[in-house]
């Protein structure tokens, strides 16, 4: 697709500049108007050369390389591994397998698909965790063991997919493998292939995530008074453990000493009470009415006030964690 006319790209940004304007973004609504003007000026441009030059415009110099899979997987080290794993095809696909199927049963996965489906057996054949490119056609297909695999397999050009792409990359060459959030979901089932199936129990990964949000600013401050309302919850029964902690004034510390002084003394008659059978409903109702009164105390207290804002609405909170809007939101200058 290319994009529309001029005017029509400039009336759009303009109208998401004004709307991000109205959320009280003014950075974002400059970025968007200025981004606007860039794509005006490709009108008739096809969208994808486009993005690519203000990305590229956007981002400068990555300061980092970026190899594809193809070129790694045409490395003799990597023909060496798929060539292994075909040819012991049938006891991989059976320990991918029970890899997944533990994983599941550890988590409580319920989903067949989840984090992968499982490799199929089609009559005699074995599915492997590979892609088969087509060499007379466009596409890929699963790949299948079968008794002409390795003459298919000298043939075909063939690429690791699902967990063997990590297993691959961490088993040749990576000391440290570093992954986006949601590897961390579904790397351990490339941990249990490491160690069971190539014994390799001791490789590491971690998880780094590049989320940016629009809502920055929002988002701190709810979640300061998510952390509050969280404290809030506590305090009744558990007063001293947050006195003297910067929390409340002079005065609120005060007023919090007193409500504990005159809880322990009911809770005490309480204890007597049960303790000889006697009827303790009334103390119970004083103890009720006292922790009404110490939780009223605290909803204006200081730390109160500080937890104003924790109940939001869940297309607020949608909108603040949104995870998707354009990058170009977020760029540092202008191209």
């Amino acid at each position: 697709q290319s994009f529309i006319g001029s005017s029509e790209i400039t009336a759009a940004f303009e109208r998401i500049s004004a709307e991000l304007s109205a959320q009280a973004q003014p950075a974002a609504a400059k970025q968007a108007q200025e981004t606007g003007a860039f794509y005006a000026r490709l009108a008739g441009t096809k969208a994808l050369v486009g993005n690519s030059l203000l990305r590229r415009l956007w981002e400068g110099s990555q300061g980092y390389l970026e190899v594809p899979l193809s070129t790694i997987s045409a490395l003799p080290a990597a023909r060496e591994f798929i060539a292994a794993i075909i040819s012991d095809g049938a006891e991989f696909h059976r320990t991918y397998n029970l890899a997944l199927d533990t994983h599941r049963a550890e988590h409580r996965i319920k989903n067949a698909a989840n984090p992968f489906p499982n490799l199929r057996a089609d009559g005699q054949r074995q599915e492997l965790p590979l892609w088969q490119l087509q060499t007379n056609q466009a596409g890929r297909i699963p790949y299948f063991l079968s008794s002409d695999s390795s003459e298919s397999s000298a043939q075909e050009s063939l690429l690791p997919r699902g967990a063997l792409i990590t297993t691959m990359l961490r088993f040749l060459g990576a000391d440290l493998f570093i992954h986006g959030l949601g590897g961390a979901t579904y790397e351990p089932v490339t941990d249990r292939l490491l160690a069971e199936y190539f014994a390799l129990p001791d490789t590491v990964f971690v998880t780094a995530s590049a989320n940016r949000y629009l809502f920055t600013q929002e988002i701190t401050a709810y979640e300061e008074a998510l952390a509050c309302a969280e404290t809030l919850k506590n305090i009744p029964t558990r007063i001293p453990l947050f006195l003297n902690q910067g929390l409340f004034t002079a005065s609120e510390e005060d007023a919090l000493t007193s409500f504990h002084a005159r809880r322990e003394t009911l809770v005490v008659t309480l204890k007597a009470g049960k303790d000889s059978h006697s009827d303790v409903r009334q103390i119970g109702a004083e103890l009720k009415a006292l922790d009404a009164e110490i939780k009223s105390m605290l909803a204006v207290s200081s730390l109160g006030r500080r937890a104003t804002g924790a109940t939001l609405s869940p297309s607020q909170l949608s909108q603040w964690y949104c995870r998707s809007f354009p990058y170009f939101f977020f760029a540092p200058e202008s191209p």
